[in-house]
């Protein structure tokens, strides 16, 4: 039987046309101009589909570019950013192989009748193979490589082009070489540099949808985006012309990437014991939740999120580890003549201290709220943290499974004597979990999967797979996931909680926060020794990390697929890296990198204290 998280009749990830209100066509063969085989045309909306005209650029072109009044580089402000290497991002490409693996996984776990319907809705041949199946890949592609997507390099299936391209591992686009440029008015120099300066200067408009909570045009995510078909820098010269699209400037342009809907799987969450009827599985929810929040009318995403410098809270993945990974990878502009550094060393480490800067002073605020100031040596007191979201977005956001942010708390005596402790980290970088940990985080399943639920492994040696077994192995399978059972990130500033709720920002349970509320406190109780005297100093931290133990444990088991070098389907690792490391996949990459950063250490995002003046016990 077909698993009844798919909706019936879908049409394909990336061609999926849904009778759903206010979801239709969050991703459908209109939805960008990105070019599919079809003749050119516009859109229901009046928006252009022709295929790109002029290649996109090299970012290098701007090196050295300052706008007047200005003191800062923007083409080393971008390299050193996340968004200037999101094609770069080991984590991107172990969770594009898991991604694409769980899809051919569940086409195969499919009988021959609905697996003949569904590679008749795909547009595919019914002999089709693997290497026309994972066409997931797509969604993730528009926003991780969108030069190569938006030339058309990784289109999928229309009914006048029924094959695809074949780069949905990622494995071909293409990385420029000075010995063999490209033609800019055929393809680009740009598919391996990320978000970058064509990407979003040539961006007009995007896909919208409307909200389920009260019908208000929203951005439909999931990169559907609009560009211009042609260059938009003076070509000798490189600066930015008079006329920017005023989109640029909106906190809506951020939401043609910053929200992700799975279009092929209906949520199982629940809302108060009710499932929302034929909702699409939300998988990020960025823009939603600025949009819903108290500061949409006020500031916008690039108020606080700088643009070229992008801030945000990756720290050691900028460096120590893409550098570490990928060596000198601008000589080919140095080699061109562009006045760029070989390496992106200095610029990495730079972002990540620039992030670093941010998440401590702009992200939350800390504060011992309603404790104790005296107490008795030998009772138990109760203190208390509060946590205030100082962002326009839940805190932590994204694609939240396997990011945890945390609260560590630290009690010692007068001769530095620790005597309680909590939210602290073992060995191995894992959180050590206790009753009073507080860890605000998502937590979604792949539930009712046969072939994953078979995965489940024996953890406790009681010779049987418990229940409890099964769900841990649900977790983090990307495009599969259908049901949040935990999200509680603490919400933005007048944050409408109706519509959070149904525009699929959920806050599950859902009473963990009222209408409006962007603050959360913690109680923790502990005693204070008998042997304490005069004074007790209790420390509290809030912690954030991107990749959580578990996380990386997952991405290093399942990510199964090798580079093309070594016979598989993904792309080729650098090979110095490869090499010095003894690594052919993606998933045990990032895992090194994680470890030889010191399992990814967290950011600190600030902390307080409070001292306890301790009285003799009577």
């Amino acid at each position: 039987m077909k698993n009844d998280t798919f909706l019936k009749g879908f049409v394909g990830a990336v061609l999926l046309a849904m009778a759903v209100p206010g979801w239709s066509a969050a991703v459908t063969e209109d939805d960008s101009t990105q070019p599919r085989g079809a003749p050119p045309g516009v859109n229901d909306d009046g928006q252009v589909l022709d295929p790109i005209i002029e290649g996109f650029r090299a970012p290098a072109q701007f090196e050295g570019f300052i706008l007047p009044g200005e003191d800062h580089n923007f083409y080393e402000e971008w390299v050193g950013s996340m968004m200037g290497n999101t094609i770069r991002d080991p984590a991107f490409f172990a969770t594009l192989n898991v991604a694409n693996q769980d899809f051919i996984d569940y086409v195969n776990s499919l009988s021959a009748d609905d697996r003949a319907q569904l590679l008749e809705d795909l547009k595919l041949p019914p002999d089709a193979d693997e290497e026309l199946l994972p066409v997931t890949a797509d969604l993730c592609l528009r926003c991780h490589a969108p030069a190569g997507w938006l030339e058309g390099h990784s289109e999928p299936p229309t009914p006048s082009f029924p094959f695809l391209k074949g780069q949905f591992w990622g494995a071909a686009f293409l990385e420029e070489s000075v010995t063999d440029p490209v033609d800019l008015l055929a393809e680009s120099e740009a598919e391996m540099e990320g978000v970058q300066c064509d990407t979003c200067h040539r961006t007009y408009d995007g896909q919208r949808r409307s909200s389920r909570h009260d019908g208000s045009t929203m951005m439909a995510g999931n990169g559907g985006m609009f560009v211009s078909l042609e260059n938009p820098f003076e070509e000798e010269h490189g600066f930015i012309p008079d006329t920017v699209f005023d989109f640029q400037k909106e906190g809506d342009f951020c939401g043609t990437c910053h929200d992700v809907t799975n279009p092929l799987i209906t949520t199982k969450t629940e809302i108060d014991g009710v499932v929302p009827e034929n909702m699409p599985h939300p998988i990020e929810r960025t823009y939603t939740e600025w949009f819903w929040s108290g500061y949409r009318n006020n500031k916008r995403c690039q108020d606080c999120h700088a643009p070229m410098k992008f801030l945000g809270a990756q720290t050691w993945l900028l460096s120590p580890g893409l550098n570490n990974l990928w060596g000198n990878v601008d000589q080919k502009w140095v080699d061109r003549g562009y006045t760029v550094s070989a390496s992106r060393d200095l610029a990495l480490k730079d972002g990540a201290e620039r992030n670093r800067k941010f998440m401590a002073e702009a992200a939350a605020k800390l504060e011992f709220v309603d404790s104790p100031k005296r107490a008795r040596a030998g009772r138990e007191v109760t203190v208390n943290v509060k946590v205030t979201n100082l962002t326009g977005h839940k805190l932590p956001t994204g694609f939240a499974e396997g990011r945890q942010m945390w609260i560590h708390i630290k009690a010692v005596d007068k001769d530095g004597n620790v005597f309680f402790e909590d939210g602290a980290l073992d060995g191995d970088g894992a959180l050590i979990r206790n009753a009073q940990t507080k860890v605000y985080e998502q937590e979604i399943l792949a539930e009712g999967y046969p072939f994953i639920d078979d995965d489940a492994k024996d953890l406790d040696g009681d010779g049987v797979i418990s229940p409890e077994e099964i769900e841990k192995a649900q977790h983090f399978h990307f495009v599969l996931m259908n049901k949040i059972i935990k999200d509680n990130r603490i919400p933005p500033m007048g944050y409408n909680k109706a519509a959070y709720q149904a525009d699929g920002a959920f806050i599950v349970p859902a009473d963990t926060y009222a209408d409006g509320q962007y603050w959360d406190t913690t109680p923790y109780t502990f005693t204070i020794p008998v042997s304490a005297r005069r004074l007790v100093e209790v420390t509290a931290t809030l912690y954030y990390q991107t990749f959580n133990r578990e996380y990386m444990e997952f991405l290093k088991e399942h990510d199964t697929e090798p580079t093309v070098s070594d016979g598989g389907r993904a792309r080729d690792l650098p090979g110095p890296f490869r090499n010095a490391n003894n690594v052919d996949r993606w998933g045990e990459t990032i895992y090194a990198l994680w470890e030889d950063a010191g399992n990814g250490p967290p950011v600190n995002m600030g902390s307080a204290k409070l001292d306890i003046r301790v009285r003799r016990r009577r």
